[in-house]
């Protein structure tokens, strides 16, 4: 999830550097300043995640939502991780217990969608992702398929990636190859063509992953600052100059990229 230093940043009436910067907290109408993620829509709102809520800010004013547990069509919890919009133009929130569809005619959230497989406490989402084939997958203590059927999510299992749990970053490259992230456990690539490869399996801890419009993709590691992944010795290797422990990523636009550098501020590549 983007940290709150880039969420900030994302946060501003106009972006640039050392100029005209705006900070929003609650005073202003923000549910938390302890920001999971931005998202901006094809609308143009901009939806912050929080650990006490979800927040829309149409450039004016903030409109907050709370889960109310006497109304079924409020948000199901209030630790909310992301938000995600398919191609079809719908708002997706995933939270610590499921994964809801926004309806912005209604201003509510559809019937809460989870799974609850063995041995797996909660059903927490951390992520929706769209493959090139339009299949919306889903992610978080689990990984599946989801689908849409008016307002009605379906989740299934996705029984080849059973083994891979507790994800806490995702992508989608270039070649529709997913990418998912475990905590200090490993990153996996789930090809196109159905195979399964894992890298850095040693510990490393790796807190954000990034797919570039180029189909590059970064990682940020606290242990060893910026990762790209190269094709041709299929392995990750360090770039970034001087960044000693990387721990969020984002695009500033289509050629410049923004790296966190924890204790260090932010640091932008082109």
């Amino acid at each position: 999830m983007r940290k709150i230093l880039v969420s900030l940043l994302l946060l501003v009436t106009s972006v640039c550097v050392a100029q005209n910067v705006t900070i929003f907290t609650t005073e202003d109408g923000l549910s938390s300043t302890l920001v999971r993620s931005v998202f901006e829509d094809s609308a143009g709102m901009i939806w912050v995640s929080t650990e006490s809520g979800l927040s829309r800010y149409d450039g004016t004013r903030f409109v907050r939502y709370s889960h109310d547990p006497s109304n079924p069509h409020s948000i199901a919890n209030n630790y909310v991780n992301s938000v995600f919009e398919d191609a079809q133009g719908r708002l997706f929130v995933c939270t610590h217990v499921g994964v809801q569809m926004y309806d912005p005619y209604t201003d509510s959230f559809s019937e809460l969608a989870r799974i609850l497989p063995e041995n797996k406490p909660s059903g927490q989402i951390c992520a929706v992702m769209q493959r090139a084939n339009g299949e919306l997958w889903v992610a978080g203590n689990y990984i599946c398929r989801m689908e849409v059927n008016g307002d009605k999510l379906t989740l299934s299992l996705i029984p080849e990636l059973s083994e891979i749990d507790f994800v806490d970053y995702v992508a989608v490259d270039s070649d529709d190859d997913f990418w998912a992230v475990k905590y200090k456990k490993g990153v996996y690539r789930y090809r196109h063509d159905g195979t399964l490869q894992s890298y850095l399996t040693d510990g490393e801890a790796v807190v954000d992953i990034l797919s570039e419009p180029d189909g590059g993709i970064y990682l940020a590691a606290m242990g060893s600052g910026l990762l790209r992944y190269e094709k041709e010795s299929d392995s990750f290797v360090k770039v970034g100059e001087g960044i000693v422990s990387a721990n969020t990523l984002e695009h500033l636009n289509s050629k410049v990229l923004i790296v966190g550098d924890y204790g260090r501020g932010i640091k932008f590549y082109d």
